[in-house]
């Protein structure tokens, strides 16, 4: 795999980690109960995280097979990816942000929330596995708020994306009710 693939995997791997350490420290009974009128659950923020990751794992795959199938070249650069985009205003949750209609959650139940959001990362890096030796650099796609940005950068959104909401867990955690437990027996779906 090329490093700059194997960079942008392991940066998307501790985004997620980091996720199920927030989701673990809400506990189990409260995870499908919203903290307070107009705020998510853990389950809506799971399912949200879904369906954002399964919408942009389309339009990338797309936009990848246009560009191979226009003749994208083979990567060559070898510099880290990370400095490329720049996280901090998706990271900041002083502003809050109006989810689009197609990416509302529904209000699935945590679990089921859970398993597909890890069913749908496993496709999502396989349109990059598709990608991998690629000038991934080279291919753009536009984003309504942020602007163009190429395939390294959107995969670099998404982890900052998830390390927000991820944050939005945490304050689900810190106001929790630390006298609920768990009902699972292993913590994990």
């Amino acid at each position: 795999m090329h490093p700059r693939m194997q960079e942008l995997f392991a940066y998307l791997n501790v985004r997620r980690t980091a996720l199920r350490e927030a989701v673990d420290a809400v506990p189990e009974a409260q995870r499908n109960e919203r903290p307070a009128a107009g705020r998510w659950s853990v389950a809506e923020v799971l399912e949200h995280l879904a369906l954002v990751e399964a919408r942009f794992k389309s339009m990338i795959g797309d936009r990848l097979a246009e560009a191979k199938a226009a003749g994208l070249a083979a990567e060559t650069e070898t510099s880290a990816i990370a400095g490329t985009y720049e996280p901090t205003p998706m990271l900041d949750r002083s502003e809050k942000h109006q989810a689009p209609d197609v990416v509302v959650p529904k209000a699935a139940e945590w679990q089921t929330a859970w398993t597909k959001l890890e069913a749908v990362r496993r496709t999502f890096l396989d349109v990059y596995c598709a990608g991998d030796g690629f000038a991934l650099g080279a291919v753009e796609m536009h984003h309504p708020r942020l602007g163009t940005m190429n395939l390294y950068q959107w995969g670099l959104w998404l982890g900052a994306h998830e390390a927000r909401h991820t944050e939005q867990v945490r304050e689900i955690a810190a106001t929790s009710d630390p006298a609920s437990t768990s009902t699972s027996s292993s913590g994990r779906p």
